[in-house]
């Protein structure tokens, strides 16, 4: 036996299961913040004990503005501390700075 419904019924059937996109894209969007943000929280108590590799991924988030406000000199000073340490990624990031992709002036010489 089927039951024949109409859009409206069908709606109401199916309950949450339809959401309109331009809700599920404002929640994606909130969800996604958050969990920058708490990501960059772990990273950078990770990135304070000395892993190099925490502080590549931080100075990555404030390059881009993800979980941080961005901010170049935050990223070249994390990427400057994970390149010291020898992280490839952190001195390539710094090489790519130094040839002036924002502006932002690179100086010194890593180890």
């Amino acid at each position: 036996m089927f039951v024949k419904l109409g859009l409206p019924a069908l709606t109401v059937a199916l309950g949450l299961l339809i959401v309109a996109p331009a809700d599920v894209l404002a929640q994606s969007d909130t969800m996604l913040a958050q969990s920058d943000a708490i990501l960059a929280a772990r990273l950078r108590a990770l990135a304070e004990n000395g892993n190099d590799r925490a502080q590549y991924n931080l100075g990555v988030l404030y390059r881009s503005g993800r979980g941080v406000v961005q901010d170049d000199a935050e990223a070249v000073a994390w990427w400057r501390k994970a390149a010291e340490q020898g992280n490839a990624d952190a001195q390539y990031s710094l090489d790519t700075m130094k040839k002036g992709s924002r502006g932002i002036e690179v100086t010194g010489s890593i180890k």
